[in-house]
This record gives structure tokens, C-alpha cells and sequence, in this order.
């Protein structure tokens, strides 16, 4: 656990386990909950926090893929394109067997479910 990062950019992707604006590094930030964003004043605040394009986030537990404009209504059911804008990202919980690959030449983001076994 300690070689874990709290946070770690690459190129334009920006990965934490919470949303960008709160600190990863405080025990607190990563208690912090208060539903998934689902309004525009919760989303300006993840746009605004990271410059990136796309960011990613596990915190949820549940598949969400939203915009500046509003939450999108895709919710793991295939993948999706994140080629054009800004995008914030949450990532099915790994512990329910849910993971994804992005293509970085592409821009597609592929959800997967894996029951356990």
C-alpha cells in the first residue's frame, strides 16, 4: 500500500480515487460523501479542480460518465467514446469485478463485469 499514489496524472488523463477537488492525501476528503454529482454546481467544481480532460474516479462504487453540460445517460452498459471534451469518469467498484481499458488512440472507454468465482 504505501507504493500507491494518491493521485497520478498521465498525459491528459488525471486517475484518484475520489473526485479531483477534494485532497486524496486527507483521511477526511476520502470519507467525504454526499451522493454521486448530479447537478451542474457539483460538476463546475470537478471541471474546475484539474486542468485534464479526463478524469477517473472509483469512489462511487457505480458507472458514470459526465460533462460540463450534465451527466450523460450511460451507465456501464458498453463502451463509449470519450474523443471530443471533458469528461469525468467513475469507475464500477473492482471489488463487485467491475474494471475498464481505455484506448488513448481512440478514446474509447470499454466497461467490463467479471463475476467472482
Amino acid at each position: 500500500m504505501t507504493s500507491l499514489c494518491p493521485r497520478l496524472d498521465i498525459g491528459d488523463c488525471h486517475f484518484t480515487h475520489i473526485e479531483p477537488w477534494l485532497n486524496p492525501e486527507d483521511v477526511a476528503d476520502l470519507w467525504y460523501f454526499e451522493g454521486p454529482p448530479n447537478e451542474h454546481g457539483q460538476l463546475d467544481r470537478i471541471f474546475d479542480a484539474v486542468p485534464n480532460r479526463l478524469m477517473f474516479a472509483g469512489h462511487y462504487h457505480m458507472w458514470l460518465v459526465a460533462t460540463p453540460n450534465g451527466i450523460t445517460d450511460w451507465c456501464g452498459e458498453g463502451p463509449i467514446s470519450l474523443a471530443d471534451g471533458r469528461f469525468f469518469v467513475v469507475v464500477g467498484a473492482l471489488s463487485e469485478g467491475h474494471y475498464a481499458t481505455l484506448n488513448i488512440n481512440t478514446s474509447e472507454f470499454v466497461p467490463f463485469y467479471e463475476e467472482a468465482g
